[in-house]
């Protein structure tokens, strides 16, 4: 283990600090270096330091505004491993979920893997999507290597509509047999509204 100014050291905000440690040292070999949950622990992987910080935590304080630290955004650890591919399908192979599939550009090939703690509540799970604002109109679309593994037929080019949404959309051409027909019924469709 390098000595502790040579890690560079990323504080992340959970909501379970027991939880976040299990996810990190099970999925991807952190070393757990003090554990004092629920308010906080730190774990490490080569040269960087997790600080996993819980509501409990002194950074979990609220600010003098009243806003509270808490878990989301587009915080990210870049893990550099020898076989991108071997290394996707172990952790698949874990239960892991992603948040795209491997991507290539100038810097290399990458993933996002999302982090139970941080992304899941009970079954649902969430992403931080930045740039909404009231009004916004949405819908979600279903594309999975897995589902046609688990004998599930889904038509990707349907939009689905937020089952937790407050408001829908009815647009002008609105078809509810439109969803009933293969392809694309974007045009005809209902859609989710953010609200708040």
């Amino acid at each position: 283990m390098p000595e502790a100014q040579d890690l560079v050291s990323v504080r992340y905000m959970v909501d379970d600090v027991a939880a976040a440690v299990e996810f990190y040292t099970r999925a991807l070999d952190f070393e757990v270096l003090t554990s004092f949950p629920p308010a906080f622990a730190d774990v490490a992987r080569g040269g960087l330091r997790l600080l996993l910080s819980g509501p409990a935590s002194s950074a979990g304080r609220p600010m003098s505004d009243g806003a509270r630290p808490g878990p989301g955004g587009w915080n990210r650890i870049h893990l550099i491993v020898d076989d991108l591919a071997a290394e996707v399908e172990r952790l698949r192979a874990t239960g892991a979920t992603f948040r795209n599939e491997v991507v290539t550009g100038p810097g290399g090939s990458q993933i996002l893997l999302l982090d139970p703690e941080e992304h899941r509540s009970g079954y649902y799970w969430h992403v931080f999507i930045p740039g909404l604002h009231v009004g916004q109109i949405y819908g979600w679309r279903v594309v999975s290597p897995l589902i046609a593994l688990q004998g599930v037929v889904i038509d990707c080019q349907k939009v689905l509509l937020d089952p937790y949404c407050h408001r829908i959309l009815l647009p002008h051409g609105y078809e509810r047999a439109a969803a009933t027909t293969p392809g694309s019924h974007f045009a005809h469709c209902a859609k989710s509204v953010v609200v708040d």
